[in-house]
């Protein structure tokens, strides 16, 4: 099973990823240049699909709250 690379800031919850987050060198978000996440920041298990918005081991949100900047 692999893992899905997303943007925590400027993926939308129950969306496809952007493609270019898939490439396999890409480490950082092309748009704002966050670090893409491959797993839940809460309990580690790996995010397999993105049209759920929950960590289905913690029921974490994968997208964090945004700051304000």
């Amino acid at each position: 099973v692999s893992a899905v690379k997303f943007c925590p800031h400027c993926w939308t919850p129950g969306t496809a990823a952007d493609p270019l987050w898939g490439q396999v060198r890409a480490k950082f978000c092309y748009l704002c240049g966050m670090q893409l996440q491959t797993s839940c920041t809460h309990c580690g298990e790996l995010v397999v699909s993105l049209k759920y918005k929950f960590c289905p081991m913690c029921g974490q949100p994968y997208k964090q709250k945004s700051q304000n900047r």
